[in-house]
């Protein structure tokens, strides 16, 4: 009627936990709108503890690459730093058409998030963002989720096994002070004649990565540097690792002690071994990047070394359903560090195919950890291991035991279950209906079995066929999703990989983000989304972070999102139904050109709250708590200053936690009955818990300059004419 436009956008900003997002909300149910949430940039990360597997060598901190990046590469933007690395560098990836390929890593970014902590079904977790894609399988084919998405029970995919030939590792070993002649080194000396002199492979092999195991297992160079030593009680061990060093080294002088120790003493060969991934001392080894580009035999070799110094086979307990009992032979490693478990996971899943779950093991001298084989097709590759001790004649075991089921669990085969309910006569599926109905959890077994069983049938047709075989795809396996936690803020990272995933220690495929113009892009989708969808309200949290000053950003990943929401602004139609709202606590890091009509057309300020908003927000939050009769919230109100809604709810928290803390030791805890009600009637807040939780709780608004308008009046000064005269 006024023949004027509606505005475009309307900009909110003021401090911290003042509930922007919330108000977002209400005015998009309010007006029944469609509401598209813009949280910064879309970017999905991991954390910074979190190792990316690098392809065909081993895994690096995400930290350790973005840093070594930042000192090599070009850094744009200030809150999200985004890296351009010099040489990308390689790692396991997935393609569009679901292939498992070699991808590059081309740029890496750091910023701080809201982050979770993801345990897995093989002893492993993952910290990640809520927007973290994880692979999985629906309704035929893999998708992409986000972990806000996904519950406890989802399976996401993992490698499982690569086929790479692999050669043996050039050894590049120098020293000071070592003397080389006729292929054989030795230290130099005076009188060299009368010196030790030792064989020094220039190349891995077998016999060199089992000793190699032997050593890190049971055995450690001492801190000088000046021997190696191997400890274990069984002879047939000692025996075969006096027969590796002669071999390997040329020696006749590895001396036996009564205390079961086998010492070499050889300051070139600990330098030598030390160059190969052995630690000093009591240092832990690291399984060493070449290893996972050696021939498989090189790497059971070493394995099997590492399991005959530190492994047992285990006699597993099971029951058939017939009621008989018997014991299968589950072998397990063992080992102090996790971390070395963890690469030594990695290494026998991706060049074995060996699947393991790692456990926490108590012994009497404090917590190991263990890696346990899993499955009947693990135990039978890891029996091509072997063993060089008495070991062995259990791990023979496995071939007696025909423990067909297998433990691998993938995701329930939906089609197939359908299809066998729909068209199948119950009597024909019953001795398999606890899979059909939910109540038993699939694995590569069952599902072979009841797709022969849909085949007998003639209901196998191709839709099932493709579903069979992605789910017994060879290159992938599946984890399930034990628990998820939020763990708060931290500080994460992603990486862009030119085709659509990057691959984590524990061998998980994760999409990256592709930042590095992806978030033009997105802000393109949300804004034709919200076109097709309106009436839409299109906001944007911590605008700040995408749409700072040009003029002082150092970005040009900032500048060319700012400017692509310039015209995305400019585009939106004038008498459209689309309204953008964004929020920020520093309105004024925000480009101008965002802030001027046609664009946010409107700003408003939500202030902090002064005394009567606090006593609102305090009665809303302490509504459902069991108040004593000397809590006067309207005192509470009044010494609040400077709190917002964010921190009178913690102080609600807070109060509440102290009452619990005062009757935590008169609960019985262990004893599975109910707290009695004398106890419960004590679970009163009072006025001093309140004041109790003020020296835990402070206020957000009082870190920064904030000035509350007093309610003294000009009449309530006495005198000072000239002066008030003046001020006015």
């Amino acid at each position: 009627r006024l023949g004027i436009e509606a505005p475009k956008g309307v900009l909110l900003h003021g401090p911290p936990g003042t509930g922007k997002t919330l108000l977002a909300k209400a005015v998009a149910t309010e007006t029944n709108s469609n509401f598209l949430l813009i949280n910064g940039p879309e970017i999905m990360c991991v954390g910074g503890d979190t190792k990316i597997l690098t392809n065909p060598k081993a895994a690096v901190p995400a930290k350790s690459l973005f840093d070594h990046a930042e000192k090599n590469g070009r850094v744009e933007g200030e809150k999200i730093k985004v890296v351009t690395l010099k040489k990308p560098i390689k790692t396991y990836s997935i393609n569009k058409k679901g292939n498992i390929v070699k991808g590059k890593i081309t740029h890496a970014a750091k910023l701080k998030a809201p982050s979770y902590n993801v345990e897995l079904s093989d002893g492993n977790s993952i910290i990640t963002s809520h927007n973290q894609p994880f692979l999985v399988y629906e309704n035929g084919s893999l998708v992409w989720k986000r972990l806000e998405e996904l519950k406890e029970g989802t399976f996401v995919a993992k490698l499982k096994e690569v086929s790479l030939q692999g050669k043996s590792h050039s050894i590049s070993f120098s020293a000071p002070g070592i003397v080389e002649k006729d292929g054989l080194c030795t230290l130099k000396s005076k009188n060299l004649s009368r010196a030790n002199w030792v064989n020094l492979p220039k190349k891995t092999s077998s016999e060199l990565m089992e000793l190699l195991g032997l050593v890190m297992s049971d055995g450690h160079i001492d801190k000088r540097e000046e021997s190696v030593t191997f400890a274990n009680n069984d002879p047939l061990l000692r025996m075969r690792f006096k027969r590796l060093a002669k071999r390997i080294f040329l020696i006749n002088h590895a001396k036996e002690y009564l205390d079961g120790r086998v010492v070499i003493y050889s300051r070139v060969i600990a330098k030598y071994l030390h160059t190969l991934g052995i630690g000093i001392g009591k240092k832990e080894s690291a399984i060493p990047a070449y290893m996972f580009s050696i021939p498989a035999e090189e790497i059971k070799a070493f394995v099997r070394g590492y399991f005959d110094g530190d492994g047992c086979v285990a006699l597993t307990l099971y029951t058939t359903k017939d009621g008989k009992q018997g014991k299968y032979p589950t072998p397990k490693i063992f080992c102090k560090s996790k971390d070395f478990l963890k690469e030594l996971q990695s290494l026998m899943q991706l060049r074995l195919g060996i699947s393991t779950k790692l456990n926490p093991h108590k012994t009497p001298k404090g917590l190991m950890h263990e890696l346990v084989v899993r499955g009947y097709e693990g135990r039978k590759k890891f029996l091509s291991i072997g063993s060089s001790s008495a070991k062995l004649k259990r791990l023979e075991r496995i071939t007696l035991n025909q423990k067909m089921k297998e433990f691998e669990n993938i995701p329930t085969p939906a089609r197939l279950v359908q299809k066998i309910k729909k068209d199948m006569a119950y009597k024909d599926y019953r001795n398999n209906d606890c899979y059909i109905y939910g109540r038993g959890k699939f694995t590569r077994y069952t599902l072979q079995k009841l797709f022969s069983l849909a085949e007998q049938h003639g209901i196998a047709n191709p839709s099932l066929l493709q579903e069979f075989n992605l789910l017994n795809r060879k290159d992938l396996c599946w984890e399930e999703i034990k628990a998820i936690e939020f763990i708060g803020e931290r500080e994460l990272y992603d990486f862009t990989v030119d085709k659509d995933s990057f691959t984590t220690q524990n061998l998980l495929l994760l999409h990256n983000s592709k930042y590095y113009g992806q978030s033009e892009e997105n802000l393109r989708k949300k804004f034709e989304e919200a076109e097709k969808n309106a009436p839409s309200i299109i906001f944007i949290d911590e605008i700040d972070a995408i749409a700072v000053k040009r003029e002082e950003s150092r970005g040009e990943v900032e500048r060319r999102v700012v400017a692509q929401l310039l015209a995305l602004m400019d585009g939106l139609k004038s008498r459209g139904k689309v309204v953008v709202i964004a929020a920020t606590n520093i309105p004024n890091s925000l480009d101008p050109a965002l802030r001027r009509p046609g664009r946010f057309d409107r700003e408003i300020v939500i202030g902090v709250p002064q005394k009567e908003g606090r006593l609102n927000i305090l009665k809303i939050h302490t509504r459902n708590m069991p108040l004593a009769a000397d809590v006067v919230l309207e005192d509470l109100a009044e010494i609040t200053y400077g709190f917002v809604g964010a921190d009178l709810a913690s102080l609600a928290k807070e109060a509440a936690m102290i009452v619990l803390r005062r009757i935590l030791p008169d609960l019985k805890l262990k004893e599975q009955e109910p707290i009695p009600k004398e106890i419960l009637e004590k679970l009163q807040i009072k006025q001093e818990d309140f004041k109790e939780a003020l020296k835990v709780v402070r206020p957000s608004a009082m870190r920064e300059v904030l000035v509350e308008v007093p309610t003294v009046k000009w009449d309530d000064i006495g005198g000072l004419v000239n002066v008030k005269q003046e001020l006015q």
